[in-house]
């Protein structure tokens, strides 16, 4: 393979990770500096720490479920405890569009 042809195919290959890679997400609300907003994310970072008990809300591991798959429910039932907080606050979660090229 010559050398014009490899760097083809590394193009391709980072043109193809972009394209897969997902969209970038960020919270916003109007109004709001990035001083407010990251007191408002550590607040509900906080939250999440305080109330989230996995154990008490999902139970302890039982035979037939996996560790992995109970710690990725857990993680994602938190995740989902900060983003109920953080649209409490009045945020929203919106997807940034990568600027296009050509």
């Amino acid at each position: 393979m010559s050398r014009r042809q490899q760097m083809l195919a590394l193009g391709v290959l980072g043109l193809v990770a972009a394209c897969a890679a997902p969209p970038e997400q960020r919270w916003a609300k109007a109004g709001v500096n990035a001083n407010i907003y990251e007191a408002d994310r550590v607040a509900c970072l906080g939250t999440v720490d305080r109330e989230f008990n996995p154990y008490y809300d999902y139970g302890p591991m039982v035979s037939g479920s996996t560790a992995s798959g109970r710690l990725l429910f857990r993680d994602r039932a938190a995740e989902e405890m900060f983003r109920d907080c953080m649209r409490g606050r009045g945020y929203r979660l919106m997807t940034i569009e990568a600027p296009r090229q050509g």
